[in-house]
């Protein structure tokens, strides 16, 4: 039996609120386990009382990039992908 987090998290991803990113990997079990998850639309996470426009900067502009990113490529049928390992980590992979 699946948790609530869990259920509450793929409908967020069926609703199309939440996308997710698979690791850059030769083996499809690796590709298929791990996953980052951006949000589409970072104002659902900043329209807080307590955030300022400066706290995770970082973390908005890379979603912001991963959107555009799907904007201009999926189209095409590129796939994005991210790849880390011990020494490195690479945002984004195509």
């Amino acid at each position: 039996m699946l948790s609530p987090i869990t259920n509450y998290y793929s409908y967020l991803k069926e609703a199309f609120l939440l996308q997710g990113v698979h690791k850059f990997s030769y083996k499809s079990k690796e590709r298929i386990r791990y996953e980052k998850t951006y949000v589409v639309d970072v104002a659902f996470v900043s329209e807080r009382e307590d955030t300022s426009f400066t706290e995770n900067l970082d973390w908005r502009l890379e979603n912001v990039v991963y959107i555009e990113l799907l904007r201009r490529f999926r189209p095409q049928y590129t796939d994005v992908f991210y790849y880390r390992d011990k020494h490195c980590e690479v945002d984004f992979l195509m």
